[in-house]
Order: C-alpha cells, then sequence, then structure tokens
C-alpha cells in the first residue's frame, strides 16, 4: 500500500462539510507549513441540489483553494452511512494509509442521520487504527488527537481556532460548492444550504465564536480528552 503520509487528516460526512464549517482551521494549519488532507466519506449523491459529478468537480475546485495535498471519497453511501465493521475496516485503513498526526471529524450533535453515523464511525476506527491486531497486515498507527468540528448542531467547545485572516479565503472554497448554495436563477429545490441568508449564518457564527476569543472569526472544536497544555501562560494575550 502507498504511503500518502499528512498531518492532518479531516474526515466529512459529504463533500463540502469541511468547507462549511473548519475550512479556516485547515487553511491556517496548511499556513504553518503541516500537510493536509481530506476524506469525504460519502459523494453526496443523493443531495436535492446537483449530482455526482458537479460535487466532484466542486470538490476539485475547494482542495486547491485549501491548499490539499490530497483529496479521497470513501464513498460509502450517502444517505445510508453506517458505523459498522466492513466501514470501520475501511476508516481504519485509510487512517493507517495517511499516518495523520491530528485527526478531525464532525461533532455528533446534529440532526443528519449521516452526520451521527460519520461522528461514531471515525471516532471509532480512530481507536481501532491504534490496535495492533486489527487488520494486523496492516501496520497500526495512532495519531495524537481527534478533535470535532461543528456542523448544525452547537456545543460547548474544548477550544476555539482564530481563523480571521483566513475567513475569507474559507468562504471561498465554501463558494466552490455552488450547486448547493443559493442562485439567483436556479429551478432547483430550495434547501437550507441554498436559502440567500445562508452565507449570513456561516459568518454569523464565526464571529460569535471569534467574540468569545478576542478576534473576528473563530472556528470552535470540541474534544472528549483535554489537550495537553505545557505553558498555560502562552494561551492568554
Amino acid at each position: 500500500m502507498e504511503e500518502k503520509k499528512v498531518d492532518v487528516l479531516a474526515f466529512a460526512p459529504h463533500p463540502d462539510d469541511i468547507e462549511m464549517t473548519c475550512g479556516g482551521t485547515m487553511l491556517k494549519l496548511k499556513d504553518f507549513g503541516y500537510t493536509t488532507a481530506i476524506v469525504d466519506l460519502t459523494a453526496g449523491e443523493l443531495g436535492t441540489r446537483g449530482n455526482r459529478r458537479l460535487r466532484e468537480e466542486e470538490a476539485g475546485k475547494a482542495s486547491d483553494i485549501l491548499g490539499l495535498k490530497y483529496r479521497i471519497n470513501l464513498d460509502l453511501g450517502d444517505g445510508r452511512l453506517m458505523n459498522n465493521e466492513q466501514n470501520r475496516n475501511t476508516v481504519v485503513k485509510t487512517i493507517r494509509e495517511f499516518k495523520p498526526r491530528l485527526v478531525l471529524a464532525n461533532h455528533r450533535q446534529d440532526n443528519h442521520p449521516d452526520h451521527v453515523q460519520a461522528a461514531d464511525l471515525v471516532k471509532d476506527s480512530f481507536f481501532l487504527a491504534g490496535l495492533r491486531n486489527v487488520q494486523p497486515e496492516i501496520e497500526f498507527h495512532r495519531p495524537y488527537g481527534l478533535m470535532y468540528y461543528m456542523c448544525r448542531g452547537v456545543f460547548e467547545p474544548s477550544l476555539i481556532v482564530d481563523v480571521t485572516d483566513y475567513f475569507e479565503k474559507r468562504m471561498e472554497a465554501a463558494n466552490a460548492f455552488s450547486s448547493q448554495l443559493y442562485r439567483e436563477n436556479s429551478t432547483e429545490p430550495e434547501t437550507p444550504l441554498s436559502r440567500p441568508e445562508f452565507r449570513d449564518h456561516l459568518h454569523v457564527r464565526a464571529k460569535f465564536y471569534g467574540k468569545m476569543i478576542g478576534c473576528k472569526y473563530g472556528e470552535p472544536f470540541f474534544t472528549e480528552i483535554p489537550p495537553r497544555i505545557d505553558d498555560p501562560m502562552k494561551i492568554w494575550k
């Protein structure tokens, strides 16, 4: 198996989930010199707007904007994504292939069934990837950390990343998925994402969490294990 080692591996239930939620963090980490990649768990083929081919093209454009080293799609089935043994084996294999230091996954607090399943699938696979006797034919690997980003549901953040300098470029990446967003002359059915105010919602949420840490735009994350801090004085400005 070809090794495709990266520092940060972000899992998305559907293409566009990373861009709409934590794309600023991905851009910032890339700017810091870390290699980044996205794994789309499904192709979003059941979406009300657009189609599989168009979503693939849009994901390619967004990947270029984010400066990703890799982006792959596991195609585990939009609308029928399950946290089962077969899918866990696939995600474990993917984590071991990319050998990330940090994994990002969506938080399970969400009303979309794919998002709930995705959160549990990545959480379980993150743990199993570090067990030598799980798929022993593939070298085991345990990333340093797992952070959950915020989709539709809200949670009390464990940490917030200042993405002020990267937010406009994050929006550029999100706008690459134009099939899902508001278009004045579109004849496709309306969805929550295609309403004119959706882009405003993205700005408002980022401003809200930015205000919590004294900056313009922030992206919230949750961690089940508290991150290690060596010097508390370096947290505060």
